[in-house]
């Protein structure tokens, strides 16, 4: 049975990344459909010292998420999960990444050129903020990027945090188990340390 789930991320978080990948196997297995929606590292991390190798990746986060927001009031999801996937395509498992140019050459490459200009618009950053707001609101607090949300019981967790993506069978399970914990809704927290990198493939 397909689940419908919303999936806030912020398109610069390689960790969010590798889970966005599975929740995509997910809708490709008929498992989920996906509303794809924004929420920001550059608001979560407002009033914190970043540190400066940061900087520009989340100014360009920034800019990519006006044109997300932009296309969520739409409920334009098709382009947000196109637009997505040529973003971390640009982003991650590349080296000597220019992080503006590939939000610019990502918008071209899902044939959204005429929303060039919204990328430097400051004016959809209060939808960017109503939508993170709305993330932390449903699985807050002290949580981060991405927020998965089952929208026919409203349950939302940060995460899942996954080293690598599974595919196939391994993919339905993991949403299994996932989908089960957050259905039962009393469990507040499971984590183990982090052993390595994400992998991208």
């Amino acid at each position: 049975m397909s689940r419908s789930v919303r999936f806030y991320f912020d398109p610069i978080c390689p960790w969010t990344w590798v889970t966005s990948r599975w929740v995509t196997e997910l809708a490709k297995q008929g498992l989920v459909a996906v509303e794809w929606l924004p929420m920001s590292l550059s608001i979560l991390n407002e009033g914190r010292e970043v540190p400066e190798q940061f900087l520009i990746p989340m100014a360009a986060s920034k800019r990519a998420l006006r044109v997300i927001a932009l296309l969520a009031k739409e409920s334009k999801g098709e382009k947000i999960a196109d637009f997505y996937t040529e973003l971390g395509s640009g982003f991650f498992g590349v080296s000597n990444v220019d992080h503006m140019a590939v939000v610019d050459q990502a918008l071209k490459s899902v044939h959204l050129d005429d929303l060039a200009s919204e990328l430097d618009n400051a004016d959809h950053d209060v939808e960017v903020r109503a939508y993170h707001d709305r993330a932390l609101s449903v699985a807050g607090p002290d949580v981060g990027s991405p927020i998965l949300q089952l929208v026919d019981s409203g349950a939302a967790v940060y995460g899942p945090i996954i080293q690598s993506t599974p595919r196939g069978k391994d993919a339905a399970d993991l949403f299994e188990h996932v989908s089960g914990i957050m259905d039962l809704g009393i469990v507040h927290e499971i984590k183990r340390g982090r052993t390595g990198p994400p992998t991208f493939d």
